[in-house]
C-alpha cells in the first residue's frame, strides 16, 4: 500500500462525496418546492376553478421558491453540521454509541490483554500512537471497527464474540484490516459519510412530524399531511440513494483493507479463517445495537441486515473476500471432513520491500537511497517491524509497562523523560512536580526515574506512543495543567533542547482538541508556505550537523521538486518558530507533505550515517504531519 497515494485517493473520495451531496441537496430542494407548491395550490383551490397550465403557473411564486430553497438548504446543512459537531471527539463517540466499553489494562482479563497486545504491537510497528480499544460486550457476533478522524483520536472496537472465538492469528488479521483503515484515510471518510447522510435524513424527520401534525379532516390539515408525506418520501428517498453511494464507496475499500492485512501480517490464513468463522457462525457479523446502521460501512464485516442486501451491502460477499485472499480455501474447506488445516503462507520478501519512494532515486547517492527506503514504509507494516514491536514491548519491565496504561503513570513517564542530569536543575524540577500537590504523580516520578534513564534512546518515542490511550483519559483542564507542568520542567534550565521540543510536539499534538479535525479540510499549496518548508529543513540540517554544498542543495531541490527552495542556513530556525511552521505545514496535502519529509530524510542521509537523534527529529516532524514512519531504522549504517 502506498500511504501517500491512499491519502490522496481518500481526499478525492471526499471531494466526490461533497459533489454528490451537493447534487442530492439540489434535487431535494427542487422536489420540496414542487410538493410545497402543490400543497399551496391545494389550499387555494376553489371547486369551480379549472385546473390547467395557467392555473398551475399562477401557483409558482419566486419569493416562496427562494424561501423554501434557503430553508431546505439550511435544514440539511445544519443537520450535517450538528452531526459533525457531535462527532468532534473522534472515534470514541462511535464506540460508545455502539455500546463499547473501553478496556482498562489494569483490570483486563486474559482475552482482553491478548487483544491489547496485538493492537499495541501493530501501532508501534506502524509508527502511530496506540488507539484506545473498546469491547462491545453484549455482541456475540464476530465483528470489529476502527473509527476516528486521525491517528490521534482513532479507536479500535471489537465484539465479545470476536474476542472469544478468534485465536491470536485470526485476531491479528482482523486488527491489521482495521489498521489499514486507520492508515489509508478511510476512517475520516466514514465519519464524513455519517454526517452528510444525517443532514439529508433530517428532511425525512421533518416530514414525519408534519405527517402527524396534519391529521384531521380540515382542508389545511390535509395539505399539511400531504406536505409531510411528501417530505418523508423525499428525505428517506435521499437517504436511500445516499446509502447506495455509501455502499459502493465502502465495498472497494474493503478489498484494499483485506489485501493490506495480508501484507502487514505476511499471513493470509489469519484473516481468511476469521472471515470463514463469520460465515459458519450462527450469529454471523450482525450487531444488535440500533445505532449500528449508521456506521455499518465502518465494520470489518456486514454489521446489519438489509431488505436489499445486494444494493445496500457496504461489504463484498464473504465468499468473494475469502477467494481473493486465499483462492483455494473454500474448496479445501468444502472437501474437508473437519476444520481446514492451518497452513501459513508467507509472502516473498520482495513483496515487502517496495521502491524507495514514489519520487524515484535519480540523482541521489546510494547512501541516500537507503534512507529514502524509510519513506516507502510509511503506512505499511511488515513482519520485521512487528517483530521489532514485539521485542520492544517485551523488553519494557513489568512495572513501567503497567504505568504506561494509567493517566498518572503516563504523565509521570513524560515528566521523567525531561528530567535533567544537573543536580541544581533537577532539584528545581522536583520542586515543580511537588507543587502540583499530586502525591501519586510525585511517587510515580521517583519510582520510574531510573527505569526511564536506563531506557534505550530508540525506545523513547515508541514508549510515548504507548501512552496515548492513558493520556486520552485526561480532561481538557487536566491537559492544560499537564502541559503547564511539562513546560515548567523543560524550561527549568532556561533552555529548550531538541528532544524536549520533540517530546512536547508529539505528546500534545495528539491531545489537541479534535474539533480541528472535523469537516472537510482546506488544503494549502506548498508555494504558500515556502518559508515554513525552508525553516523545517533548516532545523533538520542543524540537527544533522552536515554541510550542505551547492551540489547537494541542487540535488535536494530537484529530488523534492521544489526548485524555488531558498538556501538552507543552519541554526536559522529556533524551536518556537519551528512549532509555528509545523502548524502551517499541517495544512498541506499529503503529496506535498511527502516532499517535505523526503527532504528531511535526504538531509540526514547526506553522509550515509544516520543516528537515532536525527531520525527521532524526522519521525516527530512526520508524526505531527500525520505521516507514520516506522520506529525500526533498518537502513544500513546507523550509529
Amino acid at each position: 500500500m502506498d500511504f501517500f497515494q491512499a491519502q490522496e485517493q481518500a481526499k478525492r473520495s471526499t471531494g466526490l462525496l461533497v459533489l454528490l451531496f451537493t447534487g442530492a441537496v439540489i434535487t431535494l430542494v427542487m422536489f420540496t418546492n414542487i410538493i410545497a407548491m402543490a400543497a399551496l395550490g391545494y389550499i387555494n383551490f376553489e371547486p369551480d376553478t379549472e385546473v390547467n397550465l395557467q392555473y398551475l403557473s399562477e401557483q409558482f411564486d419566486w419569493r416562496m421558491f427562494a424561501f423554501i430553497t434557503a430553508l431546505v438548504g439550511f435544514v440539511i446543512f445544519s443537520g450535517s453540521a450538528y452531526k459533525q459537531m457531535s462527532l468532534r471527539h473522534g472515534g470514541k463517540v462511535i464506540a460508545e454509541a455502539l455500546g463499547g466499553v473501553v478496556i482498562n489494562p489494569l483490570l483486563a482479563n486474559r482475552l482482553e490483554k491478548r487483544l491489547l497486545n496485538v493492537v499495541e504491537e501493530m501501532a508501534i510497528a506502524a509508527g502511530t500512537p496506540v488507539p484506545r480499544v473498546y469491547v462491545l460486550k453484549d455482541e456475540s457476533a464476530i465483528n470489529a471497527f476502527a473509527a476516528g478522524f486521525s491517528t490521534s483520536d482513532a479507536v479500535i472496537g471489537i465484539t465479545q464474540g470476536a474476542l472469544e472465538k478468534l485465536d491470536r492469528d485470526e485476531l491479528q488479521g482482523v486488527i491489521a484490516h482495521e489498521f489499514s483503515h486507520i492508515l489509508n484515510g478511510d476512517m475520516r471518510l466514514n465519519l464524513q459519510l455519517v454526517a452528510l447522510l444525517h443532514g439529508i435524513l433530517v428532511i425525512g424527520f421533518i416530514g414525519y412530524y408534519l405527517l402527524h401534525a396534519g391529521r384531521g379532516s380540515s382542508k389545511n390539515g390535509a395539505a399539511v399531511f400531504g406536505l409531510g408525506f411528501g417530505l418523508l418520501l423525499i428525505g428517506y428517498g435521499g437517504h436511500f440513494f445516499g446509502n447506495i453511494i455509501k455502499a459502493s464507496i465502502s465495498r472497494q475499500r474493503e478489498y484494499l483493507a483485506d489485501a493490506s492485512a495480508v501484507q502487514f501480517t505476511r499471513n493470509n490464513q489469519g484473516i481468511t479463517q476469521a472471515l470463514y468463522k463469520i460465515k459458519q457462525s450462527s450469529f454471523g457479523s450482525y450487531i444488535d445495537q440500533p445505532d449500528a446502521i449508521e456506521y455499518t460501512h465502518g465494520f470489518f464485516s456486514k454489521g446489519v441486515k438489509s431488505f436489499a442486501s445486494n444494493l445496500f451491502a457496504t461489504h463484498p460477499p464473504i465468499e468473494d473476500r475469502i477467494t481473493k485472499i486465499s483462492p483455494h480455501f473454500l474448496l479445501n474447506a468444502a472437501n474437508a471432513d473437519s476444520k481446514p488445516m492451518r497452513k501459513v503462507n508467507k509472502a516473498k520478501n520482495s513483496e515487502s520491500t517496495p521502491d524507495s519512494s514514489r519520487g524515484g532515486t535519480k540523482g541521489v547517492g546510494p547512501e541516500q537511497v537507503a534512507i529514502l527506503s524509510v519513506l516507502s514504509q510509511a503506512g505499511n507494516i511488515d513482519q520485521q517491524q512487528l517483530n521489532y514491536a514485539h521485542t520492544l514491548i517485551n523488553s519494557i519491565e513489568d512495572n513501567l509497562y503497567a504505568k504506561c496504561h494509567n493517566p498518572i503513570g503516563a504523565r509521570a513517564i513524560v515528566c521523567c523523560l525531561v528530567l535533567a542530569n544537573d543536580p541544581d536543575v533537577l532539584n528545581e524540577q522536583f520542586a515543580l512536580i511537588q507543587q502540583s500537590d499530586d502525591t501519586q504523580l510525585i511517587d510515580s516520578v521517583f519510582e520510574l526515574r531510573q527505569s526511564i534513564t536506563d531506557l534505550p534512546s530508540a525506545y523513547r518515542l515508541p514508549l510515548v506512543d504507548l501512552l496515548n490511550p492513558a493520556l486520552k483519559q485526561l480532561s481538557a483542564t487536566e491537559v492544560r495543567d499537564f502541559e503547564s507542568l511539562v513546560d515548567g520542567l523543560i524550561y527549568a534550565d532556561k533552555q529548550l533542547d531538541r528532544f524536549e521540543w520533540i517530546l512536547k510536539q508529539v505528546v500534545f499534538s495528539h491531545l489537541k482538541n479534535n474539533t480541528e479535525t472535523t469537516g472537510v479540510k482546506k488544503y494549502l499549496a506548498i508555494s504558500k508556505v515556502s518559508t515554513a518548508v525552508n525553516g523545517i529543513l533548516s532545523l533538520v540540517l542543524s540537527a544533522s550537523e552536515h554541510q550542505l554544498t551547492a551540489a547537494n542543495h541542487d540535488r535536494l531541490t530537484q529530488h523534492i521538486d521544489l526548485p524555488d527552495l531558498a538556501e538552507l542556513q543552519p541554526n536559522q530556525t529556533d524551536f518556537e518558530a519551528a512549532s509555528k511552521y509545523l502548524e502551517q505545514l499541517n495544512r498541506l496535502g499529503f503529496g506535498d507533505k511527502e516532499k517535505v519529509i523526503r527532504g528531511c530524510l535526504l538531509i540526514i542521509g547526506i553522509d550515509g550515517i544516520v543516528n537515532i537523534r536525527e531520525y527521532e527529529l524526522v519521525r516527530a516532524i512526520a508524526d505531527v504531519l500525520s505521516v507514520p514512519l516506522p520506529p525500526d531504522l533498518n537502513i544500513g549504517p546507523v550509529d
